[in-house]
């Protein structure tokens, strides 16, 4: 019967750990000089100068970063062309 509750225990120790890892997430990254935003479906996400981390594109704008021409486009956008 212990050895149960231990697993018990463990087991969400481990669940509440990932839900803390996973609560950190960045949700798009900045350059810094040249103050524009990616989302992470960006190719230019990864670039070397995007590493000011924002938790929402809201966020972002609120710092004063502008949305890429390519990720700032919205569904409307691509329907029209």
């Amino acid at each position: 019967m212990k050895k149960r509750r231990v697993l018990k225990l463990l087991v969400a120790t481990v669940l509440m750990g990932a839900s803390m890892v996973f609560a950190d997430t960045v949700a798009v990254k900045g350059n810094k000089s040249s103050k524009i935003y990616h989302n992470p479906t960006c190719k230019h996400y990864t670039a070397k100068g995007s590493t000011e981390p924002f938790a929402s594109e809201a966020a972002a704008k609120q710092a004063g970063y502008k949305a890429c021409k390519q990720c700032g486009k919205t569904k409307a956008d691509t329907h029209g062309k």
